[in-house]
């Protein structure tokens, strides 16, 4: 990303985005991946049938989050639940031949008081405020006419059943026809681009079956409709498929074998053709095939290891070589000094000696670091041609195929396999295989023997039973097409059929009956209903729901991509709406925060962290006391308890300044420090701690969690010095002489009565500054052989430690030390959000609760500029901006507001409207248990 102007707010929503556990709720609940498939498939969809994007801009819009949600009022759902069951009742008092003048009455008067009235208004309110969202409208009236009727059908008479079929196609036929007509109307006077909707969803069943569930059966009314009995036109699909699957995997094998796969990441880059499916015999083919490759190759690299291994022996040994004879041709040039010859000329020889080991040197260490790289590049071909040796068929497909694997039995691989077969064969099927045409006219041939022997076995049962009508009728039909492809007979009496007509009739279908439902079950599964239905409800946990509210809320209606249906309210987001809150920040796409968000990963992800810690009231307490002996045994045992939480906590404990302390984080931090140091045992009984003697060179390493390292550092920090103080506050009486014992004996009052001065001592300043290793911190070795720090993050920290409150102890970090902890932490909160249980409540009322969860956490997201971590048992309050420089000049301590706009740069770095640079500043502070949430602050901390 480019350098730019943004905001804090603008930062902190942009980590927010990219963090672990936006990322955990946006693949739950937004899923994306499945979304983006979706789209990818709409987008092929629209492709072939030449509908323009506006048609589906809206599915667009929601690409960067996923799923679309609609909060649906009751009164809309009860709507279309009614209007369902009385079209159903209509249908099947006219289909079982008892038309029924109640029904008819009953549905008319419905539809043309109350449901017609109702969608056209909603349908017009929506399109007004938003042109794109009538696809959204229909997706949901539809999902919800198909929640009415999987009601209704639950509640039929059993004689129905076999009815189903019928009645569904109708119910469909019926309403699509009124949605049509509705959608007409509207769009003669809006600008609605209604092209998709009317080539998918306007044109297939209305129900609640999901894609996965759905087979060719499902269908089979309206296939038989397009001139093709449902089972000939699978066994039709599978012959195609079969045929170019068969092509598909031989092309893929012999790719396999001419293609340089030296790892398994190499197999997936192989074949330009996306595999849909893989047999089970290609499959154990590939395998093969990569086994044998992968055993020659492993058996090469080791060789190839051994040449290396011994080459950089032999390197070594020349090096060794070439330095004793720099070595001896130095004690030369002393017996030289000792001639007392010309010095003229000992410089000479000094600069021709020097010369020539330096390059000699330099020549034998690039050759060495050539060899090393090769031998470490051998060493991982070898891994991973081992690896290949390892691999079977389950991992052929799973690497081939990805999560596209789909079932041949699946509607939406049928459409997948449709599209390449086309390739393959032609448009027009000008190159099918002559050996194919001859299989189909047999096909045809055993179908129809197959389906008369059907009929036939059924003549002998009940034909009583509704369910066996429905099917003989069936098979009457199903038998009367396949006549309809017989043709003359030849001269040997073989009877002959029409292939071009049976291939026209199967491309139709595939293209107005299977691929428009594949669109609609997709697109239906792209919206989702908010909150659950009671039904759904009781499926769920109360944290998974306000999980899914926060989601909701914090990921779409933030950002105006939320709906709501209802009978007489607005119900689409509007682009720019006005919000309750305004909040400067300025207008970003998608991609953009993307990029911002990313950089912030680059940089912040993985840090390195300094507390710098000052413990107050010390020079009070020394005054008072006036006493080195008693204060230095007061300050080691203080220290050693804030050692021991350090060193739980992960930290290299560098140093106690007597007055505090110095503390890094990092990926290494808890190893170099025992490497560096080891506890013994003194004479005395206690422990301390002494150096190894050990220089460990090794460089600090960042990690993913150092951030959080060190705030719970911290935390615990803040806590066990108002524990030490409880502990030891019986002790005051004696340590100050001016304390009066009687005034200690209730810990919890005395405390709070004791003067101000009492009350600072052993309050402690906490500072944290995080970066990168190297840029911002070094860890070495001083002049006196212990391990030390240099940078600007122990300058930086120990600026923050100083910060003051009179009545409490301090926690400040800075922006990278918060941005490391948000990026990679499991769960956060805005900081004014407090927990809403769900358990016990009844179903109504959990509704009521999850639609206001939704706002409410969108308002706190507009307004809220601080966080909670729960788990961690801290939180955290943005106090601004701190100016480190401007100009020649540095501030150590100047904060702002940081309301007004921030520059960024490409490497993350702020700085204010004077080119000034800057610093994100936080204060951390303890979350209470108990009557309190956090600790209270007054006016916030001074400086």
């Amino acid at each position: 990303m480019k350098a730019g102007t943004t905001t804090l707010d603008t930062i902190e929503r942009a980590a927010e985005s990219v963090s672990r556990y936006t990322k955990r709720l946006s693949k739950t609940f937004g899923q994306k991946e499945a979304f983006c498939r979706h789209l990818a498939r709409i987008s092929e969809f629209a492709r072939l049938r030449r509908l323009s994007d506006a048609s589906y801009e809206v599915l667009r819009e929601h690409e960067p989050y996923g799923i679309i949600y609609v909060e649906v009022e009751r009164r809309f759902r009860d709507l279309h639940h009614t209007a369902a069951a009385n079209l159903l009742q209509l249908l099947l008092d006219t289909v079982s031949d008892e038309p029924s003048e109640a029904s008819y009455s009953r549905w008319r008067q419905f539809f043309q008081s109350e449901f017609a009235p109702a969608m056209r208004s909603a349908y017009e309110r929506w399109v007004k405020r938003k042109p794109s969202s009538a696809l959204v409208l229909e997706i949901t009236s539809r999902k919800l006419l198909a929640e009415g009727a999987q009601t209704w059908w639950r509640q039929a008479p059993g004689w129905a059943a076999p009815l189903r079929e019928e009645i569904t196609r109708r119910f469909s036929r019926e309403l699509n026809g009124y949605f049509h007509h509705i959608r007409s109307s509207v769009c003669a006077k809006l600008p609605v681009n209604d092209a998709l909707i009317a080539e998918s969803i306007g044109k297939t069943y209305i129900t609640a079956i999901p894609l996965e569930d759905i087979k060719i059966q499902t269908i089979a009314g309206e296939i038989r409709q397009c001139g093709i009995p449902a089972l000939l036109f699978e066994r039709t699909s599978a012959l195609f498929f079969q045929t170019l699957r068969d092509r598909v995997e031989a092309d893929l094998l012999e790719s396999i074998k001419r293609a340089t796969v030296a790892s398994r990441s190499d197999l997936a880059n192989v074949s330009s053709t996306r595999l849909v499916d893989l047999s089970d015999r290609a499959a154990e083919r590939i395998e093969t095939e990569l086994q044998v490759r992968g055993r020659l190759m492993a058996e090469q690299c080791t060789k190839r290891i051994a040449e290396l291994s011994q080459e950089l022996d032999d390197g070594r040994k020349r090096l060794r070589h070439e330095l004793r004879k720099g070595f001896h041709d130095a004690e030369e040039l002393l017996a030289f000094v000792d001639e007392s010859r010309s010095l003229e000329s000992l410089a000479q020889r000094v600069r021709q000696r020097s010369t020539w080991l330096g390059e000699s040197l330099a020549k034998e260490l690039a050759s060495l670091e050539n060899v090393r790289r090769s031998l470490d590049t051998a060493k991982r071909s070898l891994a991973n041609a081992e690896s290949l040796e390892r691999i079977t068929a389950a991992d052929v497909r799973e690497l081939l195929l990805g999560s596209a694997r789909s079932r041949e039995s699946d509607l939406g691989a049928f459409i997948d396999q449709f599209g390449m077969l086309l390739q393959t064969v032609g448009s027009s099927f000008e190159n099918i295989p002559e050996e194919t045409l001859k299989s189909l006219e047999n096909l045809i041939a055993s179908t129809q023997k197959e389906i008369r022997l059907e009929l036939r076995n059924l003549t002998d049962l009940n034909r009583s039973s509704g369910a066996l009508r429905a099917t003989v009728v069936s098979c009457e039909q199903d038998i009367q097409l396949l006549e309809n492809l017989g043709g003359d007979r030849d001269f040997l009496g073989r009877k002959r059929y029409h292939i071009r007509t049976l291939l026209d009739r199967w491309r139709h279908v595939m293209e107005e009956v299977v691929a428009p439902f594949v669109v609609s079950r997709v697109l239906d599964e792209m919206v989702k209903f908010w909150p659950p239905t009671i039904r759904g409800l009781e499926t769920l946990t109360g944290s998974a729901m306000m999980d899914e509210a926060r989601y909701v809320g914090e990921a779409l209606e933030y950002n105006n991509l939320f709906y709501r249906l209802t009978l007489d309210g607005e119900g689409t987001p509007e682009p720019g709406a006005k919000v309750a809150v305004k909040v400067k920040e300025p207008a970003e796409t998608s991609e953009e925060r993307e990029q911002l968000g990313g950089m912030l990963v680059r940089h912040f992800s993985r840090t390195v962290a300094v507390i710098v810690y000052d413990i107050r009231g010390s020079s009070f307490m020394g005054a008072k006391l006036f006493d080195a002996d008693k204060e230095s045994q007061i300050r080691i045992q203080f220290n050693r308890l804030m050692m021991k939480i350090a060193r739980r906590n992960n930290a290299f404990v560098l140093k106690d300044t007597g007055d505090g302390g110095i503390l890094w984080f990092g990926g290494n931090s808890r190893e170099l420090y025992d490497a560096s140091y080891e506890m013994k045992q003194t004479r005395s009984g206690e422990l301390v701690r002494q150096a190894t003697g050990e220089r460990n060179e090794v460089g600090i390493e960042p990690s993913e969690r150092s951030g959080e390292w060190a705030l719970r550092c911290a935390r615990d920090m803040v806590l066990g010095a108002e524990e030490f103080v409880a502990v030891n506050i019986q002790n005051y009486g004696d340590w100050f002489k001016d304390v009066d014992k009687r005034e200690l004996s209730f810990a919890g009052v005395a405390f709070a009565s004791l003067p101000p001065e009492y009350k600072r001592i052993f309050q402690i300043g906490v500072g944290i500054a995080s970066g990168q290793p190297g840029r911002d911190l070094t860890f070495h070795y001083n002049a006196f052989g212990d391990p030390d720090l240099t940078g600007q993050l122990v300058r930086e920290a120990n600026v923050y430690s100083t910060a003051r409150d009179p009545s409490r102890s301090v926690i400040l970090c800075d922006g990278a030390t918060l941005l490391n902890f948000l990026l990679n932490c499991e769960e956060f909160a805005a900081r004014d959000v407090k927990s809403v249980r769900l358990e016990n409540l009844p179903p109504q009322h959990i509704e009521d609760l999850l639609k206001r969860e939704v706002t409410r956490r969108a308002e706190i997201k507009k307004t809220s500029v601080g966080y909670q971590f729960e788990s961690l048992g801290i939180g955290v309050d943005r106090i601004g901006l701190r100016l480190i420089y401007q100009g020649k000049h540095e501030s150590p301590y100047r904060l702002t507001t940081g309301t007004d706009d921030i520059q960024i740069d490409e490497y993350a770095k702020l700085y204010d409207a004077s080119g000034g640079t800057t610093k994100l500043l936080y204060e951390v502070y303890p979350i209470r248990r108990g009557p309190q949430d956090r600790t209270t602050r007054d006016g916030g901390p001074s400086t």
